[in-house]
């Protein structure tokens, strides 16, 4: 089944001039998988994005700085008095709902 016709969302269209030898490269490797050049491009554009996403978006964190952070959560430190009234005030915002 085509990955058009599976969505129900309001479809954009999308132009893109390469050249042909891009192209049929595109097809036969859609063909080997047995999808449509629009599900292909789609497909592989999607990959590529959520790729691109977790690169940008992930923390990496020195050996130093992640034996900080466990220490951190194994051994939180103690809540201020703000906090406190902040948390209180929280949960029983919670509690009412």
């Amino acid at each position: 089944m085509s990955l058009q016709t599976e969505t129900n969302t309001k479809l954009d269209r999308v132009a893109a001039r390469v050249p042909n030898d891009v192209k049929q490269k595109w097809v036969r490797a859609a063909t080997m998988r047995g999808q449509t050049l629009t599900d292909f491009i789609i497909v592989a554009t999607n990959n590529a994005t959520a790729e691109t996403f977790y690169e940008h978006e992930k923390i990496e964190l020195s050996e130093q700085d992640q034996l900080k952070l466990a220490e951190m959560l194994l051994n939180p430190p103690e809540l201020t008095d703000s906090m406190k009234t902040i948390l209180e005030k929280r949960l029983s915002e919670m509690k009412a709902n």
